[in-house]
């Protein structure tokens, strides 16, 4: 399967131990926009898959599942392409998802559009990142909006 890229398409084929890997985090959020008189906190946990197209940059898939939690309680869970920018073997990295998210429990949506830019410090186990999390919802309920807290830890294949 091939994807297109800038510089010539990614043959998928070539994942192995060595550059693929699951991501496994959590993340808590403050709700930001409209949403935030009937929300206090987002918690949330990740999991996606990662493939490293060259030693900077990443492609992938994640997903996960987010509580927002206050006086109107309600569940999302996104699913998303992402892709990441690893400029140093560690140190500082920046990302963005987009895809979309299902929403449970919100009544006048049942999801939307959403984009997750994020930016923050990474080593060869863990990410810690700070993001915004937008979902663009589809009908007449307010986007979805956040400003969250978040940290992954790379499994690796074929390691022990």
């Amino acid at each position: 399967m091939l994807l297109a890229q800038p510089d010539g398409p990614v043959d998928l084929s070539k994942m192995n131990v060595n550059n693929t890997w699951f991501k496994v985090g959590a993340n808590v959020a403050l709700p930001i926009g409209n949403i935030a008189s009937d929300v206090d906190v987002i918690a949330g946990l990740d999991i996606g898959l990662q493939f490293l197209r060259t030693e900077a940059y990443g492609i992938g898939v994640r997903s996960g599942y987010l509580k927002y939690i206050g006086d109107n309680s309600f569940d999302v869970v996104p699913l998303a392409l992402m892709f990441r920018f690893y400029p140093k073997e560690s140190g500082i990295f920046t990302g963005v998802d987009l895809g979309y998210s299902f929403v449970s429990g919100l009544s006048g949506t049942s999801g939307g559009y959403l984009y997750r830019p994020h930016i923050g410090w990474h080593t060869y186990n863990w990410n810690f990142f700070l993001y915004y999390d937008h979902t663009d919802t589809e009908e007449s309920v307010d986007d979805l909006q956040s400003i969250g807290l978040g940290v992954t830890y790379n499994l690796r294949f074929g390691e022990k």
